[in-house]
């Protein structure tokens, strides 16, 4: 199912790139597309930029360079992309980290979100876990609300929610 995901965020992200790209010009690209990425190589975002680069060079016929550029919570990439030219050859992989947490943290930060930023599609999706040490006696208290409410008792948080109501029992 994750296979089937990916392809279609691809193929969802190709259609989104390609398609206004043949409207404004029939020349683009004429060079190389960087996609910028907020974290180290070998990471989540860094993989998947990888994974979408290789499909999207073919599919424009052109090469994609993946340009890493860590730090600040992905900060340092968000402002490269908003200070590049607004050609579609700078191309931000973004985590919500740098568009809704660091603009909150830092009110001087180097970009605006809303202003900087065009959304084209959504990637990826992640989700959040809670992990102890298995001998934790918390887990006991969890797996008993779990129970209580239906839930498996292996995994009594299921969704974001599922660890307030655990906690306010």
């Amino acid at each position: 199912m994750k296979t089937l995901q990916r392809k279609f965020a691809g193929l969802a992200l190709l259609a989104l790139l390609a398609g206004p790209a043949a409207a404004i010009a029939q020349s683009y690209p004429s060079k190389p597309i960087r996609l910028v990425v907020g974290f180290a190589p070998g990471g989540a975002a860094d993989l998947t930029a990888r994974a979408i680069g290789d499909p999207l060079g073919r599919l424009l016929g052109q090469g994609i360079v993946i340009d890493n550029r860590p730090g600040a919570g992905s900060s340092i990439a968000a402002e490269h992309v908003a200070k590049a030219a607004p050609d579609g050859y700078t191309i931000l992989i973004a985590s919500p980290s740098s568009i809704c947490v660091n603009p909150v943290l830092n009110p001087k930060i180097g970009y605006d979100p809303q202003k900087d930023f065009a959304p084209v599609s959504k990637i990826t999706s992640s989700p959040m876990v809670v992990a102890v040490n298995p001998a934790l006696p918390v887990l006991d208290a969890w797996s008993r609300s779990s129970r209580r409410r239906g839930g498996d008792s292996r995994a009594p948080i299921e969704r974001p929610v599922g660890l307030a109501s655990a906690l306010a029992d």
